[in-house]
């Protein structure tokens, strides 16, 4: 990351710099005068005042993001306290071996912080609009340094996928069953597919016929080599369900005019 960079300080060494400039500031809080001897930080006779009136010093809660280093918390802090960022799902993973390691040392579980952020406005509509961009613009952020912003309670399959700094990723939501079809929208909505056409010339042309006789406006397409299928492409297409019954009949010929075709599903617009 662009920080440890601007301080020749290598990205490996993070979890140890946490963990010592925790126990010094501890030391610091109980000690007066205060000496401390540790391999990235050294003072002696050091005073600070005002003390905590907590004694010896307050709590200290710890931000961690995988589960090996949430269940190491114990040996230094007080408390993990949990991002916005964290799902349910890995609050859940993440417990188990957090309260395992706090059994080991004798300390006993009082649950877990939990950090959110919160925009106070007149009803939940306002909050969102006022919000949006900069939580959009934070997320991206989180997502940029391998966070992903988890919206949704749902396990990450893949993170720090882009391969460019400057991709904005798109988080896809994944599921098994039936795949909803624009028909089973009320509408702005989006849907997605993959398709492979006819080998033969034309073929590409009749496809996307199907959309722009119906006047169904396309806002992606495509295409990637088929793996052992020379000079065949499949190619993923996005498509805006804004009338309804135009949208399902355009899939409908599409279906009946392409060599192949998978629907990934349907789903509000303003998600991906």
């Amino acid at each position: 990351m662009p920080e440890f960079q601007s301080f020749g300080i290598p990205r490996h060494e993070r979890g140890p710099r946490l963990v010592e400039a925790v126990t010094a500031v501890r030391t610091l809080w109980a000690d007066d005068p205060a000496s401390y001897e540790g391999r990235f930080y050294q003072f002696a006779g050091v005073s600070i005042s005002p003390k905590p009136i907590q004694r010896p010093g307050p709590p200290v809660w710890v931000g961690a993001d995988t589960v090996e280093s949430v269940a190491r918390v114990p040996e230094f802090g007080d408390a993990w306290i949990a991002s916005g960022r964290h799902t349910r799902t890995f609050v859940r993973k993440a417990l188990p071996g957090y309260r395992k390691r706090l059994e080991e040392l004798g300390r006993p579980f009082d649950g877990v912080p939990m950090f959110r952020e919160m925009h106070v406005a007149t009803d939940s509509r306002r909050a969102e609009e006022e919000m949006k961009e900069s939580f959009r613009a934070l997320y991206e952020s989180y997502a940029r340094w391998g966070q992903p912003g988890e919206r949704y309670d749902l396990e990450v399959l893949a993170e720090g996928i882009q391969d460019d700094l400057s991709n904005r990723t798109r988080f896809l939501v994944v599921d098994r069953g039936t795949p909803a079809r624009p028909a089973q929208c009320a509408g702005g909505c989006r849907s997605s597919l993959a398709m492979v056409t006819a080998h033969q010339p034309g073929s590409l042309v009749q496809a996307l016929q199907c959309f722009s006789e119906r006047r169904v406006n396309l806002s992606r397409l495509d295409s990637r080599p088929i793996a052992d299928r020379p000079f065949q492409y499949r190619f993923y297409v996005d498509f805006e369900v804004g009338d309804t019954a135009a949208a399902e009949a355009a899939l409908a010929a599409l279906e009946s005019a392409a060599a192949e075709v998978r629907l990934f599903g349907t789903y509000p617009a303003e998600l991906i």
